[in-house]
């Protein structure tokens, strides 16, 4: 039987449905870290995610003999068109067999939706968008992702390469053990230097006055990234959405805002690496899910830093390097053995050279891909 492409709607069963599209390989996996099905379901609902008032999604599936193979979904990102200032659609949540044809069908399908819908170019894999989980792992493979940072295949790859696609932007993923970063005795030499002179100070976020901090957070946030390739400003409510699920796990220390005479100037964000918790929760938190989580929880050893970032003006003048420098000072404090620092841009290079001054190590590949859609299959934008 040929393959088919299927779109789905928004309701829960069709949304189950495509969250379980060809993730058949994942079973027995040792480094797949089985997600929140609640937890997808939420991001997935147009209901509930503020997501959906400024884009367009489609949830497509693959079909084969009434199996099926693949998913993907297409998204018209209209605050994406507008800070990038072209017509590219995304796409994301990306899953499939090794099956190349099943593949290319499917991505194929992604095309016909985006022009559809006006757009000229796709990128992808970003489910929805940067602002998500987002990149294909290229490199790297071995062991574990940390929260909120995707897991594949090594074959995935060749998948979207043979469907036409082509390599766009490679995002890097830094690993430091606190006990064997070298550069910290001369890095916060400098920063002292850096504060005394700029007169900036570092404070923890205020649980009791966490809204007004989160909306200082948000306003940096998309200052800070505004020129940064592929960035999405988020809204408000997007903000407050994604804070929902960190509210759970959050350390508050590990949450720093760097201000000059009231003035915020920049944030890092850095959560305890919940994946360590999820593997072992099959996905679900029935029946004893929340005994087994409470349980592991208390045994993370590592954090992720998520998010961190300055607004121009206040470049240059150590703030960066403080936040770095604080933020591992803390997880050390709490127990924590190391972490990782996830993404940076691989074109970065004075975050990278900041990170590598601190003694971290880029050990992960994280790809963006780029495809033209005026003909099916053709690569390039």
């Amino acid at each position: 039987m040929a393959l088919e492409v299927v779109p789905l709607g928004m309701s829960r069963p069709e949304r189950l449905r495509f969250l379980r599209a060809g993730t058949g390989h994942y079973r027995g996996e040792p480094n797949h870290v089985p997600p929140l099905v609640s937890d997808l379901l939420r991001r997935t609902d147009p209901a509930r995610n503020p997501f959906f008032r400024h884009a367009e999604v489609e949830h497509l599936v693959v079909v084969r003999d009434g199996r099926d193979l693949g998913r993907a979904a297409a998204v018209r990102n209209r605050l994406s068109e507008k800070a990038r200032g072209d017509r590219a659609g995304w796409f994301g949540w990306f899953e499939c067999e090794e099956d190349p044809e099943a593949a290319r069908v499917l991505l194929d399908a992604v095309r016909r939706s985006l022009a559809a819908r006006g757009c000229d170019s796709m990128l992808g894999p970003a489910s929805y968008s940067t602002n998500d989980e987002c990149g294909l792992l290229v490199e790297g493979f071995e062991g574990p992702p940390f929260l909120m940072m995707p897991w594949n295949p090594p074959w995935y790859e060749g998948l979207l390469l043979g469907a036409g696609l082509a390599p766009a932007e490679d995002l890097l993923a830094w690993h430091g053990v606190s006990a064997e970063l070298t550069g910290l005795d001369r890095v916060a030499r400098v920063v002292d230097r850096s504060r005394e002179r700029h007169g900036w100070t570092l404070r923890p976020v205020r649980m009791g006055d966490f809204e007004a901090d989160l909306e200082r957070i948000r306003e940096v946030y998309n200052r800070a990234w505004e020129r940064n390739w592929g960035f999405v400003p988020m809204t408000g409510e997007e903000f407050r959405f994604a804070a929902e699920d960190m509210r759970r796990i959050v350390r508050p220390e590990m949450i720093l805002l760097a201000e000059r005479e009231g003035a915020t100037l920049g944030f890092s964000l850095a959560l305890p690496d919940f994946n360590q918790v999820l593997r072992r929760l099959g996905g679900s938190l029935l029946p004893l899910g929340w005994i087994k989580a409470l349980w592991y929880a208390r045994r993370i050893d590592e954090v992720r830093v998520l998010a961190l970032g300055v607004v121009p003006e206040a470049r240059s003048q150590g703030i960066e390097a403080g936040l770095y420098l604080e933020t591992i000072r803390r997880s050390a404090a709490l127990g924590f053995k190391g972490g990782e620092c996830s993404w940076t841009l691989e074109r970065n290079t004075a975050i990278n050279r900041l990170l590598e001054s601190l003694g971290a190590r880029p050990y992960r590949r994280y790809r963006i891909f780029k495809g033209g859609i005026a003909s099916e299959g053709t690569p390039g934008l």
